[in-house]
């Protein structure tokens, strides 16, 4: 106010006052008061239309703002009703403003989505917060649901601002993304079935293949002409066996089913166990086979032993495949000796053909091999490596490569963080001792199969050991005859007439007469005992068909008592 006085005042003074007084100074003081008032009124006058216009413009920016937003904004009464909403809002529920106003929100909902509404309402009325929901618009003119998202807050006392989105096509896009994923998993079960399946169907008639073959070449004297042919049939048999594996395994891998399983293992007993093994093959083919294992490494580390071993039989495979001459080395060595922890460095290296450096990091791919490769001499399918890289880094390793062409490779696994195991064991004495080399005590096993073939490898292969073999062709003839005779173990078959194996070991392990005695699963199929965690529970071992004689006698060795021969 002040302010205009002073402006009133100055302008005062420009104009020319024409007042005919006799010269009275009060009157003349008065007039001049009531001008710079008249005058301050002219100026407050002119304000408040500078403010009233300025107020205009805000309203029309605010307008602007308000409707021609993205998003669609509805100003509601406390009972739901519409009492503005912009252009984004009418386009969403479909309709025209004016057609829109005054009408109620829930007018406009699908019903299932009515009570979840005036829900929403109350809990921002409670809280005073905002609030977010989901509800379901019925658009009845095209014929088709809206998904909608509200987020809404107190305006004032009476009345509620929601912002409302159209979440349409991400709904749409989400319930794609399910459907494809859904399509994905039923694609990748029915993948995985087929493979179990086929891995059965093979499996099972390869077991009889292997099996007698290997009893026909045990009985036949080394220089018969006819132990060739039987070599050469057992090497092909063992070559498909090992594709098949090869195959699950990577298929299983890829989709995420093959779970490590940590045990405790002497890694010395496992490296002298697997130069044992592998000795015989390098000694062929005039080849040195030697191993270095540092004596600190402790004697119980929590590995897979399982996944240890293919992966070092790979790349041991590899090495005496593509060595011509000179030796071989696999060497053991700690790291991190001041760690609770240990971390060990696996080192397999040969004099053989090497590995040009541009391709060092393919042949990790699947079904890739060195270029030039001799598929005639060599051959193979270019799994193995993939499936040592996955399996080593499941353990949380890593597997690495250095290689020279005709001067050798050297395959690195590095294995971190090695839990070992602080219980004191009496680590695997059978592995110390050869299944040829025992005699079982007398006891009473039953075996349970369909394929009458299978039943009798099993009786071949156990000739001799003091064991009476009771047979059974499926679960529930087998359940009855445990009962009868009470065996000291039994081998069971998984798929089979009647009542399978699963169904047959539920019940055993139900009976408090029946579940202690050990169960040994003689299957075909890797499906179980990959997927099913639970599995391993309910029985005391799995070995998975083809099974030779010595793998069998050995598992059984963990349960029967023995003597040495």
């Amino acid at each position: 106010m002040d302010e205009i006085r002073k402006k009133a005042e100055e302008l005062l003074k420009t104009k020319t006052i024409n007042i005919q007084t006799d010269n009275n100074f009060e009157l003349k003081k008065l007039i001049q008061e009531l001008q710079i008032h008249q005058i301050e009124l002219e100026l407050q006058n002119q304000e408040l239309l500078e403010s009233r216009k300025s107020l205009e413009v805000s309203k029309q920016q605010y307008f602007n703002l308000f409707d021609l937003a993205p998003v669609g904004y509805i100003v509601m009464s406390v009972k739901g009703v519409i009492k503005n909403i912009n252009l984004k809002g009418c386009e969403i529920i479909d309709k025209p403003r004016e057609r829109v106003v005054k009408t109620p929100f829930v007018s406009y909902l699908n019903r299932s989505s009515i009570s979840a509404f005036y829900e929403h309402l109350e809990n921002v009325r409670e809280t005073k917060a905002k609030q977010n929901c989901e509800l379901q618009l019925l658009n009845i003119s095209r014929n088709k649901i809206i998904y909608v998202e509200l987020h809404t807050i107190l305006f004032n006392e009476d009345s509620y601002l929601v912002s409302i989105v159209d979440i349409t096509q991400h709904r749409k896009t989400e319930e794609d993304l399910l459907t494809s994923k859904q399509e994905a998993e039923t694609a990748s079960r029915l993948k995985s079935e087929f493979l179990a399946n086929v891995s059965h169907e093979i499996r099972t008639p390869l077991n009889a293949v292997l099996g007698f073959t290997e009893i026909l070449r045990s009985k036949l004297e080394k220089e018969s002409p006819y132990h060739y042919y039987l070599d050469n049939i057992y090497t092909g048999g063992e070559n498909l066996l090992r594709l098949i594996n090869d195959i699950l395994d990577l298929s299983k891998i890829e989709a995420g089913q093959l779970e490590i399983r940590k045990d405790a293992v002497n890694i010395k007993s496992f490296i002298l166990v697997t130069i044992k093994i592998f000795s015989e093959k390098a000694e062929r083919k005039g080849l040195v086979l030697e191993s270095q294992i540092d004596e600190d490494i402790p004697s119980n580390l929590m590995l897979d032993e399982l996944r240890l071993r293919q992966v070092v039989y790979n790349l041991l495979s590899n090495a005496i495949k593509f060595t011509h001459s000179g030796k071989i080395t696999i060497s053991v060595r700690r790291e991190n000796v001041e760690s609770k922890n240990v971390s060990l460095l696996l080192k397999i290296k040969d004099t053989g053909i090497g590995i040009p450096e541009n391709q060092q990091k393919l042949i990790f791919e699947p079904f890739r091999q060195r270029d030039g490769q001799d598929l005639a001499q060599y051959g193979g399918t270019g799994l193995g490596l993939t499936i040592s890289k996955k399996l080593v880094e499941l353990m949380g390793g890593t597997i690495t490569l250095e290689s020279k062409v005709n001067q050798g490779s050297m395959f690195i696994v590095k294995l971190e963080n090695i839990e070992v195991d602080q219980k004191v064991q009496n680590y695997l004495l059978h592995n110390l001792v050869k299944p040829t080399q025992i005699r079982f005590i007398e006891s009473k096993i039953l075996v349970v199969e369909d394929i009458e073939s299978n039943r009798s490898l099993v009786k071949e292969y156990l000739e001799g050991q003091n064991i009476t073999i009771v047979e059974a062709e499926n679960g529930e003839e087998a359940i009855d005859k445990m009962k009868e005779i009470l065996p000291d173990l039994i081998l069971m078959d998984l798929r089979m007439p009647i009542m399978d194996g699963d169904q047959a070991i539920e019940i055993i392990k139900a009976d408090k007469n029946l579940k202690d005695i050990p169960i040994i699963v003689l299957t075909a199929s890797t499906t179980k005992t990959e997927k099913q965690g639970d599995f391993f529970a309910k029985v005391d071992a799995i070995l998975l068909k083809p099974f030779t004689k010595n793998q069998l006698i050995e598992a059984m060795m963990k349960f029967l008592p023995y003597t040495q021969k």
